[in-house]
């Protein structure tokens, strides 16, 4: 976008709209941007690379919901040798940004009880966040959410939380409860098939959105850690039946 030295007061106290900027990728015509691969509608993502930060923070762009496809791996590498007694299915959807679609149409033919959603969601304790805005905190652990604020406040399934956030104070597993700002696939999949019951479970983030979401490694770990003793505490007697 336009240098600094260049702009009058009124252009430096206002944030450029989207429209009004550009990639430069070193052609000097349609025609070599073309020959290089790009075409109306090619897909652009952050060239930033993760950095540590102190205390265990790291920096980096798609930390959502880089975190989340990761954490899954992790659990389905702890039972790579002894399975657990359930039936897991370890799945990454695509397009939650612009619709929850993936999440949606994934479970559509899988006949299954319940699902989780592993997600990354704002979190506050930074200069210009009031923290009655946003309460979770970065380093605090993992959230287990018990619903969503959007365009409408969704309560997600008591069991499915409940299970989860049991599992952490059985092993003492630090984590934060509250409601989110935003929503994730466990929006769409309680409303997929006949209604499954469903719930999130997510690593706090600062600055979302950014090339520089800031999470902490110790919440990834609880996170994972949640979801290895969850799925190894499942057998015939759970259920998520309300009464």
């Amino acid at each position: 976008m336009k240098p600094g030295h260049i702009t009058t007061p009124a252009e430096a106290n206002t944030i450029p709209q989207i429209e009004e900027m550009y990639i430069d990728i070193g052609a000097r015509s349609r025609e070599e941007a073309e020959a290089m691969g790009v075409r109306h509608g090619t897909p652009i993502t952050y060239a930033t690379a993760p950095v540590e930060l102190a205390n265990g923070l790291v920096a980096s762009p798609s930390i959502d919901d880089r975190a989340g496809c990761t954490a899954i791996i992790h659990t389905a590498k702890a039972f790579a040798e002894k399975r657990p007694k359930a039936t897991v299915y370890y799945i990454g959807s695509v397009e939650e940004e612009i619709g929850l679609r993936g999440a949606e149409t994934c479970l559509h033919d899988l006949d299954v009880d319940m699902a989780v959603a592993v997600d990354t969601f704002p979190a506050g304790y930074q200069p210009d966040v009031n923290m009655r805005d946003l309460f979770y905190e970065v380093g605090n652990g993992p959230g287990l959410h018990v619903g969503e604020i959007g365009d409408r406040v969704r309560i997600q399934s008591q069991q499915v939380h409940r299970w989860l956030r049991k599992t952490a104070e059985t092993h003492g597993i630090p984590h934060q409860v509250g409601l989110m700002n935003g929503g994730t696939d466990a929006m769409t999949m309680m409303q997929t098939r006949g209604g499954i019951p469903a719930a999130t479970i997510g690593v706090p983030r600062r600055y979302s959105h950014s090339p520089v979401e800031v999470f902490s490694l110790s919440d990834f770990e609880n996170l994972t850690k949640i979801l290895k003793f969850a799925v190894e505490g499942l057998d015939a007697s759970f259920t998520t039946a309300r009464v």
